[in-house]
Parts: structure tokens; sequence; C-alpha cells
């Protein structure tokens, strides 16, 4: 399913043309994954906060712009 959406979405122009796929693919569900073996309900960040937190990171990068 994950990989046909990526497929869908670079179709649709709403994703890079240049992805490879497989590798996104990947990278996305280890690190829904990951987050699963640590995250605890209670705990200091909100499913919320971790999601925005990621997507931020993900889309933005880390890097302070210029």
């Amino acid at each position: 399913a994950w990989l046909g959406t990526l497929e869908r979405g670079v179709a649709a122009k709403v994703f890079r043309a240049d992805l490879d796929i497989r590798l996104t693919y990947r990278f996305v569900r280890d690190t829904v994954w990951v987050a699963a073996s640590w995250y605890r309900p209670g705990g200091q960040h909100s499913p919320e906060e971790i999601a925005r937190q990621y997507l931020s990171m993900v889309l933005d990068g880390i890097a302070v712009r210029p």
C-alpha cells in the first residue's frame, strides 16, 4: 500500500519525480516503526507533537536557512 501511494504521488506530481520509491518507503517506514518502539503514552511528547516535529524535519530539514 505504501509503495502504491508513493507511486501515485509521483505520478500526480505531489512528490518529486526523482525519488527512489523503495528507498523513500524504507525511510518513512523505519521512521514510523522506530518511534513506535520508544513512544510511551503520557510521556514528554504527544503523538501530534511527534508527528509535527517529524514532518517538519522531513519537509523542512534541520539546517538553519540563511
